[in-house]
């Protein structure tokens, strides 16, 4: 009975640590009531419950798989995580239990809910599950771009059919799925109660710094990011070279020392780090399009817009970037800049991330639209794009600005998250009024979100000027 007890104990307090996060249970709390929703209005209809299952599975799942592997590398990577009795057994054993409730009975539920494919579903969430896991958790980008390729084959038309057919054809090819998901969650299980300090894998990463952090917190997201740029020969060139170019510099002038600010915001150009983000996003593309085969092609709109969709995500990476740097204007206020110089230069490099994302996005877009949908490239098309994705700029500049500021990580991910899909419906429907031959109407919610995001600018500005950096 003792034993049952301190068992029950111990497992309570691993269950603890996640009540604890007061954000993160207001997050679940409001995903959750989101979540009932969206299930009782996809009960009503197939095919509202076959376009829905990307907001119902698939995020839901990779929001899951970010704050789970996050939260567990704050708790092994510690010494005291070998040291202290039971520690290994109750918190895995909590994981086991949260896993087999998010990966395994939530998406039985939800294909019950929608009448879908019980296994194709289980299937999809198990390998999206555990390729993101194992990517947060060994910070491996291959992962990752197998994670997101998965869920777009959720959430596309044209692609689902992969998990949502009832075709005994696939059944195969599912448990295959559904088998390779589960053995790299419980690896990743396993490989949680083995990392030693000596491993590559035994660090915390920076997105995990839910506040300001310790010191001992940011040694570590040091040492994170050292590991990064070892592995990444490459990139550690690049950045070698572009920190030369520093030898060579005179700041003599207001402009010229803002202007070296941006070497502190991040170890690569902008230009270099959304490069990498759009070609993670084309090679998800090439992929579909290789798997699937002419379907995809058919479907080359939808295909494309993918690309547009990751976009937005360039300037809330930057957001990031700058709440990390927060704790060192403290310092930065003693440098021969005045405090609205140096709020200049650090929302500046937001402005700039931003016009970078377009610039490559657009780009990139149209070079696949040569390809995949040649029909779409046309005057008024390419006008209703540009309006769309160069009205929302101002109001992801204001956000991805005012998040810098918010300490804690869960928070700026849940404001983040929130903006996503704002952003998203209003470039869409921009787009859309202009797609369907309703310029004025278009140019009319072009403005209209224009004029929002310039007053949401201000006032993030307003926000950074009156910070409080000691």
């Amino acid at each position: 009975m003792t034993t049952d007890s301190s068992s029950t104990a111990r497992l309570w307090q691993a269950t603890r640590t996640y009540l604890t996060r007061g954000w993160a249970m207001v997050g679940l709390a409001a995903g959750g009531v989101l979540l009932a929703l969206m299930l009782l209005a996809a009960s009503m209809s197939a095919e509202a419950a076959r376009s829905s299952l990307p907001m119902l599975l698939g995020l839901p799942l990779m929001g899951i798989s970010f704050f789970v592997v996050h939260h567990t590398k704050w708790q092994f990577v510690n010494p005291r995580a070998r040291l202290t009795p039971y520690f290994a057994q109750s918190h895995l054993l909590l994981l086991g239990m949260l896993l087999v409730l998010s990966v395994l009975g939530y998406p039985l539920f939800v294909a019950v809910v929608t009448r879908q494919e019980p296994l194709g579903l289980i299937a999809c969430a198990a390998l999206l599950g555990g390729t993101l896991m194992w990517g947060t958790h060994s910070a491996r980008p291959v992962w990752v771009l197998i994670g997101v390729a998965v869920f777009f084959s959720l959430a596309l038309p044209q692609l689902n059919g992969l998990w949502l057919e009832p075709s005994p054809a696939l059944t195969g090819l599912r448990a295959l799925a559904f088998a390779a998901g589960w053995a790299a969650l419980g690896l990743w299980l396993w490989r949680l109660s083995r990392m030693s300090e000596e491993d590559d894998d035994y660090t915390i990463p920076v997105q995990g710094q839910m506040s300001s952090g310790s010191r001992a917190e940011t040694s570590e997201a040091r040492r994170y990011m050292t590991q990064m740029l070892g592995r990444a020969v490459l990139q550690t060139r690049v950045t070698d070279a572009w920190h030369n170019r520093l030898a060579g510099q005179h700041a003599t002038t207001d402009a010229a020392r803002r202007r070296l600010l941006r070497y502190g915001l991040a170890p690569v150009p902008a230009g270099m780090r959304y490069t990498y983000l759009l070609g993670m996003m084309l090679a998800i593309v090439v992929l579909q399009v290789l798997i699937v085969g002419e379907p995809a092609t058919k479907q080359g709109g939808g295909v494309i817009l993918q690309i547009g969709f990751f976009s937005f995500l360039g300037p809330l990476m930057s957001a990031q970037l700058l709440a990390m740097r927060r704790v060192r204007l403290a310092q930065e206020l003693l440098l021969p800049l005045t405090r609205e110089s140096l709020v200049r230069a650090l929302l500046g490099g937001i402005v700039r991330d931003s016009l970078w994302m377009f610039l490559l996005s657009y780009a990139v877009m149209t070079g696949a639209a040569v390809f995949l949908a040649p029909e779409l490239l046309t005057l008024p098309n390419a006008l209703a794009l540009s309006c769309a994705m160069l009205s929302a700029l101002p109001l992801l500049v204001a956000v991805a600005s005012y998040s810098g500021l918010v300490r804690s990580g869960m928070k700026r991910m849940l404001l983040m998250i929130g903006v996503m899909y704002l952003l998203m419906g209003s470039a869409g429907g921009v787009f859309a009024l202009g797609y369907y031959g309703r310029p004025v109407e278009a140019a009319a919610a072009a403005a209209a979100v224009l004029m929002l995001g310039r007053l949401a600018y201000v006032a993030a500005r307003r926000q950074w000027l009156n910070a409080e950096f000691g």
